[in-house]
């Protein structure tokens, strides 16, 4: 993919900030086996805001890496042995953290119960924050539009019962796939004309998709009243 050549490297896509700006990428390249892949995808990111995402990051790598539908993709199993268990042992708290996600989930064939098993409570900060960081980064790649407070960021939210979301999903039909590495990162997005408003459908390791949306606040209040 060719990066957006009009993308603005002056200030921090995440905070406004014009200072010690740096290339963050998006999503995060830690995600990514070495040797990493050419068309890795880089926003302007403070220096402040950049550090602050390392120990998430970590997290989100994991939890992403080992989702039952991931865990099959060539990458997952190479960053398990070179980087996320050794992550683990330098950083006990960590690996406490991961254990403390990891809840029962019911599994069905179908309608038919087949037992218990687990998965992992992806509501929790760490998740949330990388999430939104990602789903703003691709914006600004994709169109140089930074997110300001007027907008809000939510994920999976196809679960939530917002109109503007069902009308987005049918708009994102016709929207090319990107895939980044050994399709270690998919995405579409659709950004509706002279705004943020967005909606974004991505995949980890070929794993399940998670749905994300950027919503005019004002409207999304008024809806929601």
């Amino acid at each position: 993919m060719v990066a957006n050549k009009s993308m603005d490297f002056s200030v921090c896509v995440f905070c406004g900030s014009p200072e010690e700006i740096e290339r963050d990428h998006v999503p995060p390249k830690c995600l990514f086996p070495a040797p990493a892949p050419n068309n890795l995808i880089t926003v302007p990111s403070c220096r402040k805001c950049n550090q602050s995402f390392s120990k998430d990051e970590e997290y989100f790598r994991v939890i992403v890496s080992q989702i039952a539908e991931a865990q099959s993709h060539p990458a997952t199993r190479k960053l398990l042995n070179e980087k996320i268990l050794k992550s683990m042992t330098r950083r006990p708290k960590l690996a406490t953290k991961i254990m403390s996600s990891v809840v029962p989930v019911h599994i069905y064939d179908g309608e038919k119960f087949m037992g218990t098993g687990a998965g992992f409570d992806l509501e929790n900060q760490s998740f949330d924050r990388v999430m939104i960081k990602i789903v703003k980064g691709l914006l600004y790649h994709e169109k140089g539009i930074r997110v300001s407070e007027a907008f809000v960021v939510k994920w999976n939210v196809i679960h939530e019962r917002i109109k503007i979301a069902a009308r987005l999903h049918k708009a994102l039909e016709n929207s090319p796939v990107h895939a980044l590495g050994d399709n270690v990162f998919e995405y579409q997005g659709y950004v509706l004309k002279g705004s943020a408003a967005s909606f974004w459908l991505m995949r980890f390791y070929l794993g399940p998709t998670f749905y994300a949306a950027i919503f005019d606040r004002s409207k999304l209040e008024a809806q929601n009243r």
